[in-house]
């Protein structure tokens, strides 16, 4: 599901490259192997299993639960939201370091990863509202950073317009921009069409009557350095609800979630705001696109940046969508400068 998922997701942003799997990450601090026990788990594997190990579902209400994954302590609590299709795991490269410092929790949102399939829509609203009964309901309180990658930057400027009094920091990480899909479109006139391309990609992976051919090519392959029960969890955890639920965040995507952060976003003050953007072009263009694409991407990230008087906008060299894999440092960095800021250092 994942490889697919993630080139349609990264159209939405102008961007073409696949997810890193970041497997071979930080090894020096992977579980040491012992003579006489079983080999030491690369980071990603740790992490997962971790994950697994340590998440637990939280009762919202009218008989949902959402999947949540803490680490650390002290505040302010870093939360992390993650993008289009994604879960706690989308932050394996980050979160444990962040917990050195500070309380970081990751979650699923309804439907994705350990998290039962929730009402659809699945929209930006919907995504907030799953949110702040999450945080409430696991007692976890502010002050909070809020981290947002993609489209979970939507999810992070709604929820911090609705509780900017319990917001201390936030850091978008390639984050997804109001009214971004017109102005890609009409700066890049190739693009149009290829929502519509996602969202029949999506509906199909959905369909419960897919071919079996079909369900293979929306299922997310375990990473290569995963150990065999574990990667037989990761492929097992997919199947048509997670499906159905990436194609009503899509949907929700193109049709309804810039509207919805329009209508509720507000200036954010003086609340310390970072703004990382990546640094890597297209592949799937020719050189005079991609340049077009990256430099509006930059320019609506600027502005992203201004909704705080304490924005601040950096473009990271070497990244691709996923900063946080393919830069995991200038992400950790990031959100502990943050963290210090809200602490008065």
């Amino acid at each position: 599901m994942r490889a697919k998922y993630v080139l349609i997701a990264l159209f939405l942003v102008g961007c073409a490259t696949v997810e890193p799997d970041a497997s071979g990450a930080d090894q020096a601090d992977a579980p040491s192997a012992t003579d006489a026990g079983p080999p030491a788990l690369s980071n990603s594997a740790a992490y997962y299993a971790n994950y697994l190990r340590d998440s637990r579902l939280i009762p919202i209400g009218n008989g949902r639960a959402l999947n949540l994954y803490c680490r650390g302590s002290g505040a302010p609590t870093v939360i992390l939201e993650a993008g289009l299709g994604g879960f706690a795991y989308d932050w394996r490269a980050v979160q444990e370091r962040i917990a050195v410092n500070t309380r970081v929790c990751a979650y699923d949102r309804a439907g994705m990863g350990r998290s039962p399939i929730g009402p659809m829509p699945r929209d930006t609203r919907a995504q907030v509202a799953d949110l702040e009964a999450l945080l409430a309901s696991a007692d976890v309180p502010g002050p909070y950073v809020l981290v947002g990658h993609s489209a979970g930057g939507y999810n992070v400027r709604v929820f911090a317009s609705r509780h900017l009094g319990d917001v201390a920091g936030i850091v978008m990480v390639d984050p997804s921009v109001v009214n971004q899909l017109p102005r890609f479109v009409a700066a890049l006139p190739n693009m149009a069409g290829q929502a519509d391309g996602a969202i029949s990609y999506a509906r199909a992976c959905a369909d419960p009557a897919r071919s079996a051919e079909t369900a293979e090519n929306c299922t997310r392959a375990a990473p290569e350095d995963f150990p065999e029960d574990l990667a037989r969890t990761f492929v097992a955890s997919q199947g048509l609800d997670q499906a159905r639920t990436f194609q009503s965040e899509i949907e929700a995507f193109i049709n309804v979630d810039s509207d919805q952060v329009e209508a509720e976003g507000r200036s954010l003050g003086a609340i310390p705001l970072i703004v990382l953007t990546r640094g890597e072009r297209s592949t799937n263009m020719t050189e005079e696109q991609a340049d077009t694409e990256l430099r509006l991407w930059n320019e609506l990230h600027t502005e992203v940046a201004r909704l705080s008087s304490r924005g601040s906008h950096r473009i990271v060299q070497g990244a691709g969508h996923y900063i946080q894999l393919d830069q995991p440092d200038a992400v950790v960095g990031a959100v502990l400068e943050v963290v210090e800021q809200a602490r008065g250092h």
